[in-house]
């Protein structure tokens, strides 16, 4: 190692000192960064090591979902497919970040080319019809649940989605949406969707007292179904037990998280409560 700057036969004393606090690190012990090794020895840093290992590579990915930077978590996602375009892992985690950053339309045309290449997938044919449903597209998503349920008829999800559409329509489909939602009530495996959209049915046509013992179920089965504790609260408000409408409200806050759609759909139930007083 030469101790020459410039060629004038002098040690530059920012040099000498760099290179004396690195070394004074090394013998005592200290893990010293790869720049001020790499100072010691008067050549430049290595670059960051590039992950290969997949583990390490989702782990980094999710750190960065938790930390809400879903662009930088897209982009290492991206790098992964331009090796292995096929990966169903890596294209459903894709899929995921487009439907964060509101790019509903890129998630779509993702997952119509991958049904294209798999049209038995029940799960490609119920996100598509997720999809289809957030852009409006009622028709086209219908289509997709009921694919999705004639292809897993032992999943609740497809039904359940078709029979909220069923609600959803001006004026609901009572009858198709009690008929739909009828096998996921019991059974081994109950669902506490299905629960859920009976109290609403309960609702419709006007039995206020069953639909709340129906949000109960709900929420006995998920304690965290915003839907089920909003509209429990709202009964029980109108019930005048404003202390149990408020405790639910809490409960459906906790649940809802960062979810912006549903706590202003929550604050919005608030509201109504308050204006019951």
């Amino acid at each position: 190692m030469s101790g020459n700057d410039g060629g004038n036969g002098k040690r530059s004393s920012g040099t000498a000192t760099t290179r004396r606090a690195a070394w004074a690190a090394l013998r005592s012990g200290v893990l010293v960064s790869m720049a001020a090794f790499s100072a010691c020895q008067g050549v430049p840093p290595p670059p960051p090591p590039v992950m290969t290992d997949r583990a390490s590579v989702e782990a980094t990915v999710a750190e960065a979902i938790t930390q809400r930077r879903f662009r930088a978590a897209l982009a290492l996602v991206d790098e992964q497919l331009a090796s292995a375009p096929g990966d169903a892992g890596w294209l459903d985690q894709k899929t995921a970040l487009l439907r964060h950053l509101g790019r509903e339309r890129e998630a779509l045309a993702l997952v119509t080319r991958r049904r294209e290449q798999a049209p038995s997938d029940a799960a490609l044919a119920y996100e598509s019809g997720e999809l289809q449903t957030h852009l409006g597209e009622r028709g086209k998503a219908r289509a997709d649940f009921a694919a999705a349920a004639a292809l897993a008829p032992d999943e609740s999800r497809p039904a359940l989605a078709l029979a909220a559409l069923d609600l959803s329509q001006d004026p609901p489909d009572l009858a198709a949406a009690a008929a739909r939602v009828a096998p996921w009530l019991d059974g081994a495996t109950p669902s506490a969707e299905a629960w859920f959209q009976q109290g609403f049915i309960d609702e419709c046509n006007g039995t206020a007292a069953s639909a709340r013992l129906r949000y109960a179920r709900a929420v006995d089965l998920d304690p965290a179904h915003v839907g089920a504790l909003v509209n429990a609260a709202r009964l029980d408000a109108a019930n005048g037990d404003r202390l149990s409408a408020r405790r639910l409200l809490v409960r459906a806050r906790v649940a809802a998280g960062d979810d912006a759609a549903r706590r202003a759909r929550i604050e919005a139930a608030a509201r109504r409560i308050e204006s019951l007083e």
